[in-house]
């Protein structure tokens, strides 16, 4: 990936008023993208001179933004940046966040995921309207909770207050899948006595888990991701995982950390209906 060893010798932000280009690139970003007034950019490489950085400007749409695309260069990669530097570099406290390389796609929009801090696809885009995100096409599905009947769903289920604490395929809560080992079950109202976790055909209390370290207080926004819940772990199936502040709705986002001795570890993250869930 682009941008971890940048070469001592490449400019900060390379004049771009005499380059040649060839076209144009969109970028979408997503709510993670759009916080603390960042601004963007695109670095492109792969091409007959030097590498190119091309300050990217807003589209019609407030979460669109373009840049041309200078001539003869085949690969990018889109940058999150400090709005308090004005240069485009890979500095520490300047560039925040970054995708994969990219191959250049003229005339087409990167869509951030939805909760992604680095991936996206390209789609096909009109200047001036608002991009699909991928998994809103029917015969596109993949990665947008908000069309769950689309979505691979996650092994795991949430049982607890939120919906009675209540077995059957019918009453748990499923997660749904927005990228490779991450899922999400979104606008719960999770109560105070919190949940637990178990999965789709259990009908008992032998096989639910909850947190290690007894009743786990969750404290919204001010945690990341809490890890070390083991799903061969049944010792502490008494334990729930609870919220200090249970005023909802909240998104409850679950990942698969490792594989060790106790079966999989998971990790989990509970934040505000809505918002961006913690980067990892």
């Amino acid at each position: 990936m682009r941008g971890a060893e940048p070469k001592p010798e490449e400019p900060d932000t390379p004049g771009t008023d005499n380059v040649e280009t060839d076209g144009v690139i969109y970028l979408k970003v997503n709510g993670n993208w759009l916080t603390d007034g960042a601004r963007f950019a695109a670095y492109f490489y792969d091409g007959s001179g030097d590498d190119i950085w091309m300050s990217m400007t807003a589209d019609v749409e407030a979460d669109v933004f373009k840049c041309d695309v200078p001539k003869g260069y085949g690969k990018v990669v889109f940058v999150r940046l400090n709005p308090d530097s004005s240069a485009n570099n890979w500095d520490e406290g300047v560039k925040w966040n970054q995708t994969g390389d990219q191959s250049v796609m003229k005339g087409k929009c990167f869509v951030l995921d939805y909760g992604s801090w680095d991936s996206g696809s390209w789609q096909a885009y009109t200047p001036g309207t608002d991009p699909d995100e991928p998994g809103t096409d029917p015969e596109n599905p993949g990665t947008d909770p908000d069309n769950p009947e689309e979505l691979e769903v996650c092994e795991w289920y949430l049982i607890g207050e939120h919906q009675g604490w209540t077995f059957g395929a019918d009453n748990l809560t499923p997660l749904y899948k927005v990228k490779d080992n991450l899922f999400v079950a979104k606008d719960l109202d999770l109560k105070d006595t919190g949940f637990k976790l178990t999965q789709k055909d259990n009908t008992s209390w032998d096989n639910v888990f909850g947190s290690h370290s007894g009743d786990y207080k969750y404290i919204v926004g001010t945690h990341g991701w809490y890890t070390g819940i083991y799903t061969n772990n049944r010792d502490d199936k008494s334990n729930d995982i609870k919220l200090s502040d249970w005023s909802g709705p909240f998104d409850v986002y679950i990942r698969y950390v490792q594989t060790g001795d106790w079966g999989k570890e998971l990790g989990f993250a509970i934040v505000k209906a809505g918002d961006p869930y913690p980067q990892y």
